[in-house]
């Protein structure tokens, strides 16, 4: 278990490499000799992906901090050097360097099959003058796109969140399989049933978890709280599994051996997707994600990969605090977290100024709420609105979770 002392050193080691990768990326970037162009680029990026900031109040607080002034339109000039390929590298670059600076046993563990858990949400963006499509024409001059997000349950951290131009959630999800030493577990919901999902993440040496649909032909309705062997495209070891909560039937198909994981085993995974759902919805309710003020779709691009480092950053704080905590009830408010990365943590991180140890006690000491919940209770979900995708599902309707048989 990692200690205060030696979790403040990392990140200050992690800062300091951090601002090493950015000075390299500004000398190829930039060509002109301007102060922190990339720093003030990326950071402006980074605090504007925010929710309910203006590009105003972001070039108050760079200011006040650097003791300079800079107008806003500097820092939209130096955002556009901030590509989805630039923040992509950078994301990459803090994920290997968390790995190895505050978890070693990652890398050399070659037993653990990762469990990621994918989705896709749909946002709403606006139409430019410039970008506005002149045969298209939608209401409020509005168009909407699929974000694609992927959860890791293992390690409890986001790997994934980009957007995508179609609307193919299957589609996305294979064009953006993660490359692991180990094979690679996949959770999904009935979204993304398809035999040809099932094949590619065979033939990619992975594994599939999926709920299937009710009415699947593969499906025999009368074996109950069992499991049984079926031929989907010449896939060995594929078993479906079927079990009941409060009257509903569910239906899970894997391709993953009896001999690594059992049918509860399967069930308690699948379960777990859940956590990518709740990823969605701290992104939205934190950052920039339901409906962006950029109206052209690169700075999109960028936002949703701000929103991904930021999230990173936050879960990284969160895996290591949560080990102190004793009491399984105990977890910790991201939302006061989130607050505080973005008012009195990202600026010293990114240009590794101020950046002590001394800050670091009075940031986590101030930033880490704990607060108490209930774990292994589901709530069924409700909506306020009629007519959206819960209300005809049928989640608003009043119901208590058994436990599973």
């Amino acid at each position: 278990m990692l200690n205060n002392k030696l979790i403040n050193k990392n990140f200050r080691i992690l800062s300091e490499k951090s601002k090493c990768f950015l000075e390299e990326k500004n000398k190829i970037l930039v060509k002109r000799k301007k102060e922190t162009d990339i720093f003030d680029g990326l950071l402006f990026k980074l605090l504007y992906s925010q929710k309910r900031v203006t590009q105003e109040d972001v070039m108050k607080e760079i200011n006040e901090f650097k003791n300079k002034f800079i107008d806003r339109t500097s820092y939209l000039d130096r955002s556009k050097l901030i590509s989805e390929d630039f923040l992509c590298d950078y994301f990459k670059f803090l994920d290997n360097e968390i790995n190895n600076i505050f978890f070693k046993e990652r890398c050399n563990n070659t037993y653990i099959f990762p469990v990621i858990s994918a989705d896709g949400s749909k946002s709403i963006a606006y139409y430019s003058s410039k970008n506005k499509p002149s045969k298209k024409k939608n209401k409020n001059d509005t168009f909407t796109f699929l974000n694609m997000g992927m959860f890791n349950i293992t390690y409890n951290e986001p790997c994934l969140l980009t957007s995508i131009e179609h609307k193919n959630e299957r589609k996305a999800m294979l064009d953006n399989l993660i490359d692991t030493i180990n094979p690679t577990i996949y959770v999904s919901d009935r979204g993304f049933q398809a035999d040809y999902v099932f094949k590619k993440i065979h033939n990619n040496g992975d594994y599939f978890i999926c709920r299937l649909k009710n009415n699947t032909t593969i499906i025999n309705k009368n074996i109950i709280n069992d499991e049984y062997y079926v031929t989907v495209n010449d896939i060995p070891n594929t078993r479906i599994i079927n079990y009941k909560i409060n009257d509903n039937d569910y239906y899970i198909i894997t391709n993953v051996p009896k001999c690594i994981y059992n049918m509860n085993d399967i069930k308690n995974i699948y379960h777990k997707r859940w956590i990518v759902e709740e990823y969605f919805k701290f992104i939205k309710a934190n950052m920039k994600m339901d409906n962006f003020t950029e109206r052209d779709w690169i700075s999109i691009k960028t936002s949703i990969y701000c929103n991904l480092i930021i999230s990173k950053l936050t879960y990284l704080i969160i895996n290591l605090f949560m080990k102190k905590l004793n009491c399984k009830n105990k977890v910790i408010n991201k939302t006061s977290l989130t607050k505080d990365i973005y008012k009195k943590f990202l600026i010293r991180f990114i240009f590794n100024i101020k950046f002590s140890e001394r800050f670091l006690i009075r940031f986590f000491k101030v930033a880490i709420n704990i607060i108490i919940t209930h774990l292994d209770v589901s709530n069924p979900r409700r909506s306020l609105f009629p007519y959206t995708k819960w209300y005809i599902k049928g989640y608003n309707k009043k119901c208590v979770l058994e436990e599973i048989i």
